[in-house]
């Protein structure tokens, strides 16, 4: 099944970047925003959506896609596709306030909390990859 799913992220203290985790739907443990795409739907617009529906926050995804993680749910093999949303906005009620939690945290505390470890692996360029997208933007 294909996904689609984003880390959402702030900047931290001291250069730092803060990641918005979410406590996936079984309620134990933590992960990032994502869900199934909808027909003709791109990936980027699939992991915006969800970051809303989950987290309720809205923001820009950056750039392509980190990669694609691999999972399975209820025995059926998922791939989601990976993007950055930098946070803009965070909703204090949203769709699924009542089913799931939501924390800040350092992206090194991040790393320590979500599985599986494809996903850590996709996080771990997520400092690099908003360093290129920052430095474009203060080219401008």
């Amino acid at each position: 099944m294909l996904q689609a799913g984003a880390v959402p992220v702030r900047p931290g203290r001291a250069g730092s970047v803060d990641v918005l985790l979410i406590t996936r739907s079984g309620g134990n443990g933590w992960g990032i925003p994502k869900g199934t795409l909808r027909t003709g739907e791109p990936g980027a617009d699939a992991a915006a959506r969800e970051v809303l529906e989950e987290a309720g926050a809205a923001g820009s995804i950056i750039g392509p896609a980190l990669g694609d993680y691999r999972y399975t749910k209820a025995g059926v093999a998922c791939s989601v596709q990976t993007f950055v949303m930098v946070v803009e906005r965070v909703e204090r009620d949203w769709a699924e306030a009542r089913r799931r939690r939501r924390a800040w945290v350092t992206l090194p505390e991040a790393l320590r909390l979500v599985e599986p470890r494809e996903l850590r692996a996709l996080m771990k360029l997520t400092g690099r990859h908003l360093s290129v997208h920052f430095a474009l933007v203060g080219a401008k």
